[in-house]
């Protein structure tokens, strides 16, 4: 079994939140989604915060793909629309991942995009840097790199916007934990340096609407216009008056990080039928983030796409 050597110490020392400029890697279904677009946007216009080194596309499976690899290969294009759209150069940044899920916790699927951010681990580990993975997906390609270069696990920090609140009541049927069971349990158990960021009852704060959409896109050049038409677009298909932008809260942790609460905690057992078992105090900790300030957020994340465009 995959497991960190690091030290409980060293540990809580990656835990912490980084105040200096990071390298980071975006794993992301960005054709599930508008959210994807916004936090990938966000990210590549927050460049005094973030160096993005690399996106991986992600697989995922609903109604409206045919497999998981047309989910991941239509990610992928997506991916490629934004960088246009940002005017940011895509060639050796955006790399396809895995075509399937794993078939159990022990068994990589290898992708270029694995391939990637296992190369630019050992790139950080020269430089005494850290790789920060920013997960906004279910986590294929991300343990299938660990399990790929296991060396590589002390030395990445894996960010990650999945799964329900500790707290909540109802079920923990999230869309990326259950995405790929195996590989989520996998990051669970590893002990690799951990930021969770729960769906229900902490990213569900970010919720906006399409009249705040309608004039905070504005003068966000073509990025903006590109999301506010498929954010209110998906919201009149739905006959929804509002929705929550969930993938920004990862990339906002690194830009604002006065706008979260968090603790640190033993990181849960996820268990086959999704729940958590948080009975084992022995088991290497983790940070939970708890609380989000949406404003904070929000405000930040449109002054910097603001301010993007202000200078193409």
């Amino acid at each position: 079994m995959l497991k960190s050597n690091l030290s409980a110490e060293e540990r809580r020392r990656r835990l912490e939140i980084p105040t200096g400029k990071i390298r980071a890697v975006i794993d992301s279904d960005a054709a599930t989604e508008i959210d994807d677009h916004f936090a990938i946007s966000y990210a590549l216009c927050a460049k005094d915060k973030i160096e993005v080194q690399a996106v991986t596309a992600a697989p995922f499976f609903k109604f409206t793909v045919s497999s998981p690899e047309e989910g991941m290969t239509s990610s992928y294009e997506a991916i490629l629309k934004l960088f246009e759209l940002l005017e940011e150069k895509s060639e050796g940044v955006v790399y396809k991942g895995a075509p399937r899920f794993m078939p159990d916790r022990n068994t990589p699927v290898d992708t270029e995009g694995a391939r990637k951010i296992i190369e630019l681990a050992h790139k950080a580990k020269a430089d005494g840097e850290i790789l920060y993975i920013i997960a906004i997906a279910a986590l294929t390609n991300v343990a299938s790199a660990f399990l790929l270069d296991p060396s590589i696990i002390d030395n990445c920090t894996v960010v990650w916007l999945g799964g329900n609140a500790a707290e909540w009541h109802g079920d923990n049927n999230e869309y990326n934990l259950r995405g790929d069971l195996a590989a989520s349990q996998l990051i669970f158990e590893s002990g690799v340096p951990f930021v969770q960021f729960p769906c229900q009852m902490v990213t569900d704060h970010l919720i906006t609407t399409e009249y705040e959409l309608r004039e905070r896109c504005e003068g966000c050049g073509k990025v903006g216009e590109h999301l506010y038409n498929h954010s209110t677009s998906e919201m009149k298909r739905w006959g929804n008056e509002s929705r929550v932008i969930w993938d920004i809260i990862t990339v906002a942790y690194f830009c604002v990080p006065e706008a979260f609460s968090s603790i640190i905690k033993p990181a849960p057992l996820l268990r086959d039928d999704k729940s958590y078992d948080e009975g084992d105090a022995g088991r290497p900790e983790m940070r939970y983030v708890y609380a989000v300030r949406r404003d904070q957020v929000f405000r930040d994340m449109y002054e910097r796409l603001k301010k993007y465009a202000a200078k193409a």
